[in-house]
């Protein structure tokens, strides 16, 4: 899934208590609920203006927020501006903890402490600035922002404008992050060679036939659709986006590529971030913020060898009780091929198991050739808060081997799409549409890809076989990603650890070292998150016994919304007490 770039700016927030008129005087309870309320919608605002890419694509309506004169921009960049994120973030803290916890309601409780975990990171995020990577080949605003300025919204003409002068500052923005890869470099943090040459590779891909360009193909296609234009407004705006491409883009492009062949062999460490100073550190910081999850990374190692071995052998028992499944692996097929039949027939299925969503729709995309080999193999573009009616799914034609109906349960039905929109519906506080718990959204995710194998007519050993068989593969991921990161494995024992599993091919063990390098605990959100949640749902079974239902353990980690999962446990020991004291009968 593709999150909204947050450059986040948290700016000092004053509690200024509304004086009310003699009728409007509440309970000493009322009035802190009140104020908890202005609070986060408060940071809400302020953070979520800050940029516009933030604002544009959380909000499509942000006057009814009161947010009607943001500036234009795509916000700073740099160690300066890292370190004032992370004091402002200390001092919204300071605030939160003036509220008396006990007189807020259960909701604003729940809100209180996913804020609080999130700002706590922020906080202790200021050790670490020169250790962040803003151009990794996968995550980086280089691969990231074309996607999302190819899907800029244009609901009026201010909306275009807004976009043309965003493309302008393309080369301002990519100019202040390698002021900081500079500065990366001369502390010893610069990037490994082979990463930059592949993020080169990446940008000169991108611009190589820059009047074909992607971004040049989407604006001409939705501004000549659009009908509240003139022609000759269409035909303005086309030339204007042209000449910005062409020019402003591409110079930005140009920017990142001279300034990476100027920083190259200036790099102090090309194996895992575990080499660098605070480097392990920062590693289990990265691990907690990607996955959500309170264990150490040794013990989050201990429980990944375990779940592989565990699942493995599960396999050798399964194809040992049943000697056609061997066959039936190689030869099983889904009832239907074609993306947007898939989604219809998961919208169905999913019915029994998982709680009601409103009507949606989604339009599958193909992701453009110049950004084949950089980006996933599919994505969902998240949808802003206030218009969830129309997503966008991105299809990478590049992996031809890509399993489209688990792919879709992934990101559509009852995965990423599914998740948003359901999130959507509980009108959750505003402020924790901006908490990143991708151990949620992408544990959330991988559950239900997994799960989607018994959401077809496959054959019930032949769907729990291909289940533990995806998991496992990435849980090897998952382990190398802690190996290589936190232990300092080489190649070498990457190569010999995969020889055991039977990765013979040393390109594509080189491969897979190389991408763990470049994008440092990424596996971990959608591994450990995935373990997490298979974690609840069996305690849940355990102590619920009879009365456990699979919908409503899926209804309750829905109804919880983004969230690190120790703060999950502890509000789902309440709904284990409430459901076995009920005399309600079970969900059907």
């Amino acid at each position: 899934m593709i999150k909204r770039t947050f450059l986040l700016i948290l700016i000092s927030i004053s509690l200024l208590l509304c004086s009310c008129s003699k009728d409007e005087i509440m309970s000493p309870q009322k009035q802190v609920q009140s104020d908890f309320d202005k609070f986060t919608n408060t940071v809400f605002c302020d953070i979520v203006s800050s940029n516009t890419i933030n604002l544009h694509f959380t909000l499509a309506y942000p006057e009814k927020h009161g947010i009607t004169d943001a500036e234009i921009t795509f916000g700073d960049y740099g160690y300066d501006s890292f370190a004032e994120e992370c004091k402002k973030a200390e001092e919204i803290l300071d605030s939160l903890a003036k509220f008396d916890y006990d007189l807020l309601t259960a909701s604003q409780q729940l809100t209180y402490d996913i804020l609080e975990d999130a700002l706590i990171s922020e906080v202790a995020a200021k050790d670490y600035i020169f250790l962040t990577e803003a151009l990794s080949p996968l995550t980086g605003y280089q691969a990231q922002l074309p996607i999302l300025m190819a899907n800029y919204t244009f609901r009026n003409k201010t909306d275009i404008e807004n976009y043309l002068l965003l493309l302008s500052e393309f080369d301002e923005f990519f100019s202040k992050i390698m002021v900081f890869q500079k500065q990366k470099s001369e502390q010893g943090y610069f990037m490994p060679d082979f990463m930059a040459k592949n993020v080169i590779e990446q940008c000169e891909t991108f611009i190589e036939d820059i009047e074909k360009n992607w971004l040049i193909e989407t604006f001409n296609s939705t501004v000549t659709e659009t009908k509240w234009l003139s022609e000759s407004e269409k035909k303005a705006y086309c030339e204007e986006n042209l000449k910005l491409v062409t020019k402003d883009v591409a110079n930005a492009y140009g920017i990142i590529i001279d300034g990476l062949n100027g920083l190259m062999g200036t790099s102090t460490n090309e194996a895992g971030l575990c080499y660098y100073t605070n480097g392990k550190e920062y590693y289990a910081h990265l691990v907690r913020n990607a996955t959500g999850s309170a264990k150490s990374v040794k013990a989050l190692q201990t429980l990944t060898e375990e779940y592989i071995r565990d699942s493995l052998q599960e396999i050798y028992t399964l194809m040992a009780s049943d000697p056609t499944l061997i066959d039936s692996l190689d030869t099983f097929t889904f009832s239907c091929t074609e993306p947007g039949e898939i989604l219809e027939h998961l919208k169905l299925k999913i019915t029994s198991d998982f709680p009601a969503l409103p009507n949606t729709y989604c339009e599958i995309c193909t992701v453009h050739k110049s950004l084949e080999e950089s980006l996933s193999p599919a994505f969902f573009i998240v949808p802003p808060i206030d218009d969830t009616l129309n997503n966008v799914i991105y299809i990478n034609n590049h992996y031809n081997n890509l399993n489209l109906f688990t792919t879709l349960a992934h990101e559509g039905y009852p995965g990423h799409l599914y998740q948003n929109v359901y999130a959507s519906s509980l009108n959750l506080p505003a402020v924790r549409s901006l908490l990143s718990y991708p151990g949620y959204t992408e544990g959330w995710a991988t559950y239900v890809e997994y799960y989607s194998y018994n959401l077809d007519n496959l054959d019930k050993n032949v769907a729990y076989t291909l289940a533990l068989n995806d998991s496992a593969t990435l849980g090897l991921y998952a382990y190398l990603d802690m190996g290589i990161h936190y232990d300092g494995w080489l190649y070498e024992d990457v190569l010999e650890y995969l020889n055991v599993f039977g990765f013979t091919s040393e390109e594509t063990v080189h491969n897979i070292y190389e991408t763990i390098l470049q994008n440092p605990a990424e596996y971990l959100s959608y591994f450990i998150g995935y373990l997490e949640i298979t974690e609840l749902r069996d305690t849940a079974k355990e102590k619920l016994g009879e009365k456990f239902n699979i919908k409503d353990f899926h209804t309750f980690l829905l109804d919880m919304g983004p969230a690190p999962y120790d703060i999950i446990a502890d509000y789902m020991e309440i709904w284990l007490a409430e459901t076995s004291a009920s005399t309600e009968p079970l969900t059907k």
